[in-house]
């Protein structure tokens, strides 16, 4: 199968309602709150979308966006489930030369297409892209993360993550930077 990775710049808007569709089918219809606030933050930090396609259909996709402190302190010190209550004035664009926080938002494949790496390629793609970014100097400090299933949680653990606190079957993980952005 050959699978052909779009992020960034590439994303266009028919590209988002593929990956609101695709979350839809995979969650259903209550996932989704916010349409309007999830289309402002694709295109305020279109760098932390990453997608699968085989052939001309989404298979997969996974998101991050780099926040606010705050937001990172909400989610750790008070925690918040961060999620649809994420609003576009808490993403930042990564700045040079100061401490960066990455929240992994959204990581889907489809059913179907799960069990043939797609999962580990978008994984790999993010760490690229954000282990690039800290070599040129947008100092990556935080990465943290949501997992709402076992398998979420599994994965999250083995990219280095450590569990923070569970609550209402959602689990707030820190990654370690080191161990993610592969430095050791």
């Amino acid at each position: 199968m050959n699978i052909t990775i779009k992020s960034g710049k590439e994303l266009t808007i028919e590209d988002f309602k593929s990956i609101l569709a695709l979350d839809l089918m995979i969650f259903g219809k209550d996932i989704l709150t916010n349409k309007g606030m999830a289309e402002k933050r694709f295109l305020k930090f279109k760098e932390g979308v990453i997608t699968a396609y085989a052939e001309k259909k989404l298979v997969g996709f996974i998101s991050f966006f780099s926040v606010m402190p705050a937001v990172h302190q909400r989610a750790l010190l008070q925690q918040e489930y961060i999620d649809d209550n994420l609003n576009a004035e808490e993403i930042k664009p990564l700045t040079k030369e100061a401490s960066n926080s990455v929240l992994l938002f959204d990581h889907v494949i489809d059913p179907d297409y799960r069990g043939q790496g797609i999962s580990r390629l978008l994984v790999e793609s993010a760490r690229e892209y954000l282990k690039q970014k800290n070599i040129e100097g947008y100092v990556i400090e935080n990465i943290f993360a949501f997992a709402i299933s076992v398998k979420g949680r599994q994965i999250l653990l083995s990219l280095g993550g450590k569990t923070m606190w569970i609550k209402d079957d959602i689990t707030c993980l820190e990654l370690d930077r080191e161990i993610f952005l592969g430095l050791i």
